[in-house]
């Protein structure tokens, strides 16, 4: 009898161990996935973000070098020029 118990708790003691190590697992994965998911958008928006700087610095360097500079350039035209110049002065 006491052998029986000892393998009926020894059965009951590796189940507990394996759910656990199935739950620990699991939440491994979830973890790993949520991270991949904000590094993917934080590329994203970063990738983004460049286009828009690269869109905006060519409209800047178009009316800088254009023969047409306008009287009163706009503000990111004057922000981009001082970035053309080394900065402010």
């Amino acid at each position: 009898m006491i052998i029986a118990f000892k393998q009926d708790m020894s059965m009951t003691i590796m189940n507990i161990k394996n759910k656990f190590d199935t739950t620990i697992t699991n939440i491994e994965k979830k973890f790993d996935n949520t991270i991949q998911q904000y590094e993917r958008n934080a590329i994203a928006r970063e990738e983004r973000m460049n286009q828009q700087n690269l869109f905006n610095f060519r409209i800047a360097a178009k009316e800088l070098l254009s023969d047409t500079i306008p009287v009163t350039p706009s503000e990111t035209t004057q922000e981009s020029a001082m970035v053309l110049h080394g900065g402010a002065k």
